[in-house]
């Protein structure tokens, strides 16, 4: 299998972070955004989209990272990261959907607009599209903070593709001035999830 990435991008982390934690080997890709790798005719024929992160395995290719979450976890056969059980697999499913829709959505508008647009010289953060990210992040926030005020992790106990899925926006909240730091329950998870290997190991530094 292969996996075309940008390594500073959130949506990539999730996938790295899997792949460490299930200590699964795939051969890595990295792909240039700033100069526009991802917009080349052999990307575009894995992806139309021309995004990262792709999954291609023996002629099958595959994008939207949390797709790509479930498909290796599939792969690696029956685990607790995403168990077969289809109430517990639902729910998780769940999750991933609205991480997607609503909470990894504010938080892309935040950070995009604060920290990454000005990276690639898009020029500087538009206030009404902030103050609307903000609203977003405030109102689904509340939900995630009261799921996790007395869960460790967003399915209980243990770690799933889920907490990787909602995390992967951990590195740019400080850079893209996301207010994380309001939910104590929230911050306590994004710690816990810093003491696990395969997460620690997916982390990168941020272009300046």
């Amino acid at each position: 299998m292969k996996l075309y990435i940008f390594a500073a991008s959130p949506n990539c982390r999730k996938i790295t972070a899997l792949l460490n934690h299930l200590d699964m080997e795939v051969e890595l890709i990295e792909l240039n955004l700033t100069t526009g790798q991802h917009k080349s005719p052999e990307i575009l024929g894995l992806n139309p989209n021309g995004s990262v992160p792709i999954l291609e395995d023996e002629g099958f290719s595959l994008w939207e990272s949390n797709a790509i979450l479930q498909y290796l976890a599939d792969k690696h056969g029956d685990t607790e990261v995403f168990p077969r059980d289809p109430k517990i697999r639902g729910e998780i499913i769940q999750w991933l959907y609205w991480q997607t829709a609503h909470f990894g959505a504010a938080i892309s508008t935040i950070a995009w607009e604060n920290f990454a647009k000005p990276i690639f010289g898009l020029g500087d953060a538009d206030p009404v599209l902030v103050a609307d990210g903000l609203a977003r992040f405030h109102k689904h926030a509340a939900i995630l903070e009261s799921r996790l005020s007395d869960n460790d992790f967003i399915m209980g106990q243990n770690v799933t593709i889920a907490d990787f899925s909602m995390a992967n926006t951990a590195t740019v909240n400080k850079p893209g001035k996301v207010p994380v730091d309001e939910y104590p329950a929230i911050m306590a998870w994004y710690e816990r999830l810093d003491t696990l290997p395969a997460w620690q190991k997916s982390a990168v530094p941020l272009p300046a």
